[in-house]
């Protein structure tokens, strides 16, 4: 039964081993300039002529593999280029408060004091994940600091320096799985269109084969690992688990990974690294460090969310099945082509109704953190006070909203009798517009820049129900469905500078749009 997964996980497997074997052409203190390669372009270096690697002193050198050529090709694609040091203090800030709290796969005290310190004398980090690092914050930064840098917009600088990382991950330029593992999951973060070669399924799909390689899935404790190795494996493998879930939410894309093929045991709050700052060392350069109180909080959302993931790797299994959209794509054998399509109802309504109750335990057994949280009581609370903690709660919350529409649609559309209709009908109306109510509250708030991909991922099916309301014959359902939906399309006209997706999740609401109130059939 689901055999595709295997299939699937055989093959990535198969195409990363061909891949590998292709070679393809505030005022806070800075980080110490004089380590590091700045600018937006770095100097071509002439043909033919060996080049020293300039590499910062905080990163790994590059390994004996790495040939004169090969740091020539890393030259002419700035793969060995670094922002200047206030774009690094913007993109490691919006990295720490932003990014790792959901997707804790850093020993991150060890990373920011290897960065910080700068000669080395603190330890060494590898360039390609820090150049991964820089990517993964670009959405998050102000668009000003990084137009000073010479970059249009947040997007832009994203794809360069995805660009960056991927220069050095296609050069072999690191040999530690780990860090592979590290860089390709921040990767994900490109999220380019689903067509692409090299989009986020792939790059989740290369992350998982090497977890799968070097044991990830096995629980750490079974071999013995130092604590702070072993914390850090059982946080990484959850992070693959988490993002083949997400990836699979946002692009229709088979997840690889189901619950019964690991055995590494839940993340608990023991497994979360608390880092302090008792010299004030990093406070010099980050001014808005978390607090510990805040980190343990972080950490237990980052708990409840992969409890979530669990969820939705369940209603994969159940309601949907990877095929290919046509004919020709079958023919093609991609697997890129593959998606996820609901089963016949048949098949999983047995189901549903346990799976519902599971979606809604989950969310009342939140912590505390969350159940006070404006994205669940509605509070005005002023902008100024708004915090991190806030932004992850909102988040957490829209992908729980979001799960619950991947849960019921199908029962939705597919219900011929009325009194089958109408439970999913209206848990699916209450999710798209409680959707749409926290992202106009966080574009009251100006936070929607804060908020990860999953905002785009929440905001696309919550529109699609507004338009379907709207063909509605009931009054008090189609009075406001337009207004909802045109909600949802101003929030993703503000996230089109910073996300790839954003474009054509927009291109995709105004083409159903179109079809709606010119008669066609959606």
């Amino acid at each position: 039964m689901f055999t595709w997964i295997k299939t699937v996980r055989a093959r990535i497997l198969l195409l990363h081993d061909q891949f590998q074997d292709q070679q393809i052409e505030s005022k806070p203190a800075m980080l110490p300039s004089q380590h590091t390669v700045t600018g937006n372009r770095s100097p071509r270096p002439p043909e033919n002529t060996p080049v020293e690697a300039k590499i910062p002193l905080f990163c790994k050198p590059p390994g004996l593999n790495i040939t004169a050529l090969n740091i020539q090709k890393l030259h002419a694609s700035d793969a060995l280029t670094l922002p200047s040091p206030a774009l690094q203090n913007a993109l490691l800030e919006a990295y720490v408060g932003l990014v790792h709290p959901m997707l804790p796969i850093l020993d991150l005290s060890s990373f920011l004091n290897a960065v910080t310190r700068g000669d080395g004398s603190a330890g060494q980090i590898s360039l390609m994940v820090y150049q991964a690092v820089m990517l993964a914050a670009c959405p998050f930064v102000d668009s000003r600091k990084l137009e000073a840098e010479g970059f249009e917009d947040n997007r832009a600088a994203l794809n360069v320096y995805f660009q960056r990382a991927k220069a050095l991950y296609d050069l072999n330029y690191e040999s530690d799985a780990l860090a592979i593992v590290q860089t390709t999951l921040l990767m994900t973060y490109s999220f380019e269109a689903r067509h692409n070669t090299t989009n986020s399924w792939h790059w989740s799909g290369i992350a998982i084969s090497y977890a799968y390689n070097i044991g990830l899935h096995i629980d750490p404790e079974t071999f013995g690992f130092e604590p702070s190795l072993r914390k850090l494996r059982r946080r990484l493998w959850w992070a693959c688990f988490m993002q083949d879930q997400m990836v699979g939410l946002a692009t229709r894309q088979p997840p690889r990974i189901r619950k019964d093929d690991f055995s590494t045991k839940m993340l608990q709050d023991r497994d979360f690294d608390v880092f302090t700052d008792p010299q004030g060392q990093l406070a010099a350069w980050f001014p808005r460090l978390l607090t510990a109180g805040q980190q343990q909080e972080l950490a237990l959302l980052c708990i409840e969310k992969t409890k979530l993931c669990v969820i939705i790797s369940k209603i994969f299994h159940d309601h949907y099945t990877a095929q290919y959209k046509d004919e020709e794509s079958r023919k093609s054998s991609d697997l890129r082509a593959l998606l996820l399509y609901p089963k016949p109802a048949g098949t999983w309504k047995p189901n549903a109704s346990v799976l519902d109750d599971e979606l809604m335990a989950w969310n009342s057994a939140l912590p505390q953190v969350v159940q006070q949280s404006p994205a669940l009581n509605q509070t005005n609370k002023a902008p100024a006070s708004f915090s991190i903690i806030d932004v992850h709660c909102y988040a957490l919350c829209l992908v729980y909203r979001a799960v619950t529409l991947t849960l019921h649609r199908p029962e939705a559309q597919e219900a011929s009798a009325i009194q089958d209709r109408w439970y999913p009908l209206m848990r699916t109306r209450t999710a798209a517009k409680e959707i749409t109510r926290m992202l106009a509250e966080l574009q009251n708030y100006g936070r929607v820049r804060s908020l990860p991909v999953v905002c785009i991922v929440a905001a696309i099916p919550a529109a699609v129900i507004h338009i379907c309301d709207m063909k509605d014959t009931m009054p008090n359902i189609n009075s406001s469905a337009a207004t909802r939906y045109w909600k949802c399309v101003g929030v993703l006209e503000d996230l089109r500078t910073v996300y790839n997706a954003a474009p054509f999740a927009i291109e995709f609401l105004n083409a159903a749009y179109i079809k709606l109130t010119t008669n066609e059939t959606f």
